[in-house]
């Protein structure tokens, strides 16, 4: 998605499904610092929010992303 220059992983797409079941302490790993189960670096457009989120603000997006998938 992109929104003006600004580019956004599609938070709708299928294959995002399987993310929201992940476990917390991997998506928090993926939201803070980009990298996935292996440690390796998530593709672009994810950046890593470690230094501009908190955890708690990493568990809250979590949090709110479980719900599209209820």
């Amino acid at each position: 998605m992109h929104f003006g220059k600004a580019v956004s992983a599609d938070l709708q797409a299928p294959g995002l499904e399987n993310t929201y079941h992940h476990s917390t302490k991997l998506l928090v790993r993926a939201i803070l610092d980009a990298r996935d189960e292996d440690g390796d670096r998530l593709d672009r457009p994810m950046p890593a929010w470690k230094g501009r989120l908190s955890r708690a603000q990493a568990l809250d997006i979590i949090a709110f992303l479980k719900t599209l998938h209820a």
